[in-house]
């Protein structure tokens, strides 16, 4: 079945400058405000210090947020083990699949 969508209805590209375009679509009512902004920047030269000092910046702040958030989520799974070996089930009275649940709810409410 052929798809009425036109970024996938393209052909395979014939040279390397090719593949880097993007076939617009047909009316710009299907355009949203990023293809706006990318073609903009496409042609922007930037400096390759600059480049790195930005992704230097992203991980600063990204990587300490996704260890804290690892970090918690340890902890979490440990006290679940920690609490089943100090009588959880027991006191409880989980049975069968529910001690799995348990673990697993915080999961699907957060």
């Amino acid at each position: 079945m052929a798809s009425l969508d036109p970024e996938k209805r393209a052909s395979s590209p014939t040279s390397p400058s090719s593949l880097d375009t993007i076939t617009p679509a047909v009316s710009s009512t299907h355009l949203d405000d990023n293809y706006g902004v990318y073609k903009t920047s496409k042609e922007l030269q930037v400096d390759s210090a600059e480049v790195k000092r930005v992704l230097r910046k992203i991980d600063f702040r990204i990587i300490p947020i996704l260890f804290v958030t690892y970090m918690l989520q340890y902890l979490d799974k440990n006290s679940m083990n920690f609490a089943s070996v100090y009588g959880l089930k027991a006191g409880t009275h989980l049975e069968g699949r529910d001690y799995s649940w348990l673990g697993t709810s915080p999961l699907f409410f957060p």
